[in-house]
């Protein structure tokens, strides 16, 4: 299954929501919304999920979030993913093979329920869903020169799924719980990373140039269709906000070495775009 979308720099806060839900609409299956298409030069999305997804109606309900550990700023030093080298490896080559590329660098690995990793190749975003899909891993490939950031970060994953309990949702669910999910790049400046989203703001993990977070909920609870979608923001070390995925859409970057546009396939005058970051 193949979408294809504007990035959600050239649209206006909660479009890409309906957008997305418009092409997307499926039934049966744990409901999974991907909120935006993520900030990459070619936004071509390219799926290889089996699951359906289910748009429900929000309920009232009490929201508890992933409190997440703020690292440094990304470093060059080896990263301990808390798993044997070769789960490591195994992880490494099933994404791979699912997102359709030959071989792809962990960046980041989620050990909670559902598990989930991002992998990085010079023109690929891979967000991998560990356990599910044919071969237990369903991948979201983003194409695109992932060298240069539009700014100081990228939002390479930002989805949501409803509950397992939530009415619709498949037999085989219960019990489960919803959750609001964030991914993507960060440059060097980048020491935290937030994810807000119904009142609540959780930090991210920062670690090897990336950063990933995710909000919980109950197991009866369901994502808005129409709502708000959550808030990326990032700061310096001295705590100076660099960026804010809700505003990021109103600048343009572009490439200081061939002037070609980053994070954005709208057409610009090029005098008007910032020079876009290089991330390693």
């Amino acid at each position: 299954m193949t979408s294809m979308l504007p990035p959600t720099r050239d649209l206006p806060p909660g479009r890409h929501t309906q957008i997305r839900a418009e092409l997307e609409r499926a039934a049966g299956g744990r409901g999974r919304s991907r909120l935006t298409v993520p900030i990459l030069a070619a936004a071509a999305a390219v799926f290889s999920v089996a699951a359906g997804v289910v748009l429900l109606r929000p309920a009232p309900s009490d929201p508890t979030p992933l409190v997440q550990i703020t690292s440094p700023a990304p470093t060059s030093a080896p990263v301990d993913f808390g798993v044997p080298p070769e789960t490591v490896a195994a992880i490494t080559e099933g994404c791979a093979k699912a997102g359709g590329v030959a071989t792809a660098t962990l960046r980041q690995l989620v050990l909670d329920e559902p598990r989930w990793a991002l992998l990085y190749t010079d023109g690929d975003a891979l967000s991998c869903h560990i356990g599910e899909g044919r071969d237990g891993y369903s991948v979201f490939a983003m194409r695109g020169d992932t060298r240069w950031l539009a700014g100081h970060f990228s939002v390479d994953e930002m989805s949501s799924a409803a509950g397992g309990d939530a009415p619709g949702v498949q037999r085989g669910e219960a019990g489960k719980r919803g959750f609001h999910q964030v991914g993507g790049r960060v440059s060097e400046r980048v020491a935290r990373v937030t994810l807000s989203a119904d009142n609540l703001v959780v930090d991210a993990k920062v670690v090897n140039g990336t950063y990933a977070a995710r909000i919980y909920y109950p197991s009866t609870w369901r994502f808005p269709e129409n709502g708000p979608s959550p808030v990326v923001r990032v700061y310096d070390a001295a705590g100076n906000l660099l960026g804010s995925s809700d505003t990021s859409w109103q600048t343009c970057y572009q490439n200081p070495q061939t002037g070609e546009l980053v994070g954005s396939v709208r057409q610009q005058p090029t005098d008007q775009c910032q020079p876009a970051t290089p991330w390693k």
